[in-house]
């Protein structure tokens, strides 16, 4: 019996387990920085993250935020420096 195995299990699952960590390139060329992967617009790879893996497409880069699909769902992830 483990009465802390509770406390270890993972509640994100698809979208709500990626993160934007940042932003780089020229204002005509942006990239993404999502859980350690690099993304372009309409660039679309597999993202590891603490659920497993999925399949993550960068629909659109704004100026605080961008614009994913994963798992069927359409999400914004925006940038905070608290993170």
């Amino acid at each position: 019996m483990r009465p802390y195995e509770a406390a270890y299990n993972v509640t994100h699952t698809g979208v709500s387990a990626l993160v934007l960590r940042g932003f780089s390139g020229p204002a005509n060329h942006r990239l993404v920085i999502i859980n350690n992967h690099t993304f372009g617009e309409g660039d679309e790879e597999d993202v590891t993250t603490p659920a497993g893996r999925i399949r993550v497409l960068c629909v659109e880069i704004r100026n605080d935020s961008v614009l994913v699909e994963a798992d069927g769902q359409r999400e914004e992830l925006t940038f905070s420096t608290s993170q």
